[in-house]
Order: C-alpha cells, then sequence, then structure tokens
C-alpha cells in the first residue's frame, strides 16, 4: 500500500464565497502535514507521497520541508469548487505512482487514528470508503480518506466523478426542471464550475456502475476541517 497527500499548504488568498480558504496559516498547514506523515508511518506505510496544489514558486519550500517523501506539486487552477481542484491535482499525479499498488487516499492535515488498521480486507474490494446515507437519495461519501484498489481503477473513478459532477445539474426530476433543460439548450448559460460536490457525485458514481464497494462506518481519520471557521473537530 502507498499513501497520497492531497494538500494545498499555501492557499490563495482569493475567497470563497465570501470567507477565507483556510482558517490555516500555511505554517500551521505545514505542522499539520507532518502530523498526517507521521499517523503514516506509525501504520507501517512507508511510501508517501504529497500532492500539492500550491503556486510553482513554493515548489522548493514545500520539497525541501519534506525531504524524506515524494513531493509533487502541480500549480492548477483552484476553483472554488475544492472538490474539482482536488481531482485534477490527483489525475496528474497517476502517472507517477507505481503500478497495481493499492492506495490510499488521505486530505491534507488529517491524520490517521487508532481505528485504521491495514489488513488485506483492502485487497479484496476496489474502493473501501465511509459512506453517509447509503441508500437513500442524499447519500454522499467522505473524500477526506479512502483506498482504492489500484490506479487503473482510480483514474476511471475520477474522470467518472468528474463527468457527474457536471451532468448532474442537468438532470431532469421534475416539470420545472424539464423547462430548465430546454431553456438551457436554446439559450445556452455557460457556468464557470459545478456547485454539485465530489462526495456526492462520487458516491453516486459507485452506487452507478459495477465497483465492489465496502461503506465502513469509521475510516480511522481525524482533524480539524480547514474552511470552517471556527475550526471544527472531526473524526471519522
Amino acid at each position: 500500500m502507498i499513501a497520497i497527500i492531497t494538500s494545498t499548504l499555501y492557499p490563495p488568498s482569493k475567497p470563497i464565497f465570501n470567507q477565507p480558504r483556510s482558517s490555516f496559516t500555511p505554517n500551521e498547514r505545514i505542522t499539520q502535514t507532518k502530523q498526517t506523515i507521521l499517523s503514516l508511518k506509525e501504520k507501517g506505510i512507508k511510501d508517501i507521497w504529497l500532492l500539492d496544489n500550491s503556486d510553482s514558486c513554493k515548489y522548493y519550500i514545500i520539497k525541501d520541508i519534506f525531504k524524506e517523501i515524494n513531493v509533487l506539486l502541480f500549480d492548477n487552477y483552484q476553483f472554488d469548487n475544492r472538490g474539482l481542484s482536488e481531482i485534477f491535482l490527483i489525475l496528474n499525479s497517476l502517472k507517477y505512482l507505481p503500478e497495481d499498488t493499492t492506495i490510499l487516499k488521505l486530505s491534507g492535515r488529517y491524520k490517521l487514528n487508532e481505528n485504521f488498521v491495514i489488513n488485506d480486507v483492502y485487497d479484496n474490494w476496489s474502493v473501501v470508503v465511509r459512506g453517509y446515507n447509503i441508500g437513500k437519495n442524499n447519500e454522499m461519501i467522505s473524500t477526506r480518506c479512502y483506498v482504492v484498489k489500484n490506479k487503473l481503477i482510480y483514474e476511471e473513478l475520477l474522470l467518472k466523478t468528474l463527468t457527474e459532477m457536471y451532468r448532474y445539474p442537468m438532470r431532469m426530476v421534475g416539470l420545472l426542471s424539464i423547462l430548465k433543460y430546454f431553456q438551457k439548450l436554446y439559450n445556452p448559460i455557460y457556468e464557470k464550475e459545478t456547485s454539485c460536490s465530489v462526495e456526492f457525485a462520487f458516491s453516486k458514481v459507485l452506487k452507478d456502475n459495477s465497483y465492489s464497494t465496502r461503506f465502513v462506518k469509521e475510516i480511522g481519520l481525524e482533524g480539524f476541517i480547514a474552511g470552517s471557521v471556527d475550526k471544527t473537530f472531526i473524526k471519522e
């Protein structure tokens, strides 16, 4: 098993929905990410990749700080929808990752806790993930931490999730949505990005396709939510 950590250690100053992109400073984010790496090493995971979406001028700073692990930096466009940014970050990184290896994805600054246990069960499933409201219309998954069987499956999942995020707003579920659909056909409105969350779209892809998925009640993660003004602490 390898681990990938997605992060933006130096987030843009541009706010999201009139709020800062992060409640933590770059130094705080770096300290928390070091704790992320330590928690992975404590679980016996040695092949660790940091995938960062900071400005390219920060590459050598980040590389020097995290010299003991693999660092890939991509100065991608930063969407207001963080899920979109993360998908493109991971897609750009997949070609550098080893073949036929189980991938643990962990969002930066979070860390594994005592509930995360490495065992052979991960080899039997395409995806192991924390699910919410599974089987209901509002079902979704947590993208903070999950396990994917290999990078070929991962690439397919991400591309399908990306398609679903842009397709979902065009769905027809009632008379009003049907009218809006045909209005857009004759008078197109080009949105800058989709409002559909990656958590919802990812769960729909898993549901509508033939992936062997294990939904767990606890994945074994904890940490502070970056976009939360009051720095909410969570455990999943």
